[in-house]
């Protein structure tokens, strides 16, 4: 239920900036972790328990969503009607880069 919030919240039309774009990919982590220590969990116990485990919800839809918002945010920081200075830009990307490699971690998650 938390994934499809955030998913919906992703799904708004915005113009996100990477500040905005954090907390939303602290809170995918959160849910990735979750999910990640549920499908462990549910492998342990007794088979006539994992039935009552919901594993279905996937967060690879949040994190798909996630990579769109932050190349969006990319491609306006850098083209010219990028309203900041020289330096806000070059900030701005830094945390851009910042945000994609923790998405390829979390994304990194569900693979292991």
């Amino acid at each position: 239920m938390a994934l499809r919030a955030l998913e919906a919240e992703l799904s708004e039309s915005h113009q996100w900036s990477a500040g905005e774009l954090t907390p939303l990919m602290d809170r995918l982590n959160s849910l990735t972790r979750r999910v990640v220590d549920l499908r462990l969990f549910r492998e342990i116990v007794p088979e006539e328990a994992r039935r009552m485990i919901d594993t279905t919800e996937s967060p690879r839809p949040a994190i798909t969503l996630l990579a769109e918002r932050i190349a969006e945010a990319r491609h306006r920081t850098t083209g010219d009607a990028y309203q900041g200075t020289e330096t806000e830009r070059r900030a701005e990307l830094i945390r851009l880069d910042d945000l994609s490699r923790r998405l390829a971690e979390i994304a990194g998650l569900l693979a292991g």
